[in-house]
């Protein structure tokens, strides 16, 4: 198994499948369609967050989104 940063093939399939991982995530209560999605990520990319992904044999297998956020009580970057 390869754990990294995607290429932009990888990236854009990630973003094709976060609408169904969103639903999943979500337990169903959230439906978002393809351009909510973007939108969520895109902003979030542009911030330095980043993908890493796991691939195996040149499938990809799962993905995790890493970035700064603040303490919603200390309002400390974390």
């Amino acid at each position: 198994m390869d754990i990294r940063k995607p290429n932009n093939v990888e990236l854009q399939e990630i973003i094709s499948l976060s609408p169904q991982a969103i639903f999943d995530g979500t337990l169903g209560e959230i439906t978002p369609t393809i351009e909510k999605a973007k939108n969520l990520i895109q902003p979030l990319l542009e911030k330095e967050s980043y993908y890493l992904i796991a691939t195996e044999n040149d499938k990809l297998l799962g993905w995790i989104l890493i970035g700064a956020s603040k303490d919603q009580f200390t309002d400390n970057k974390v």
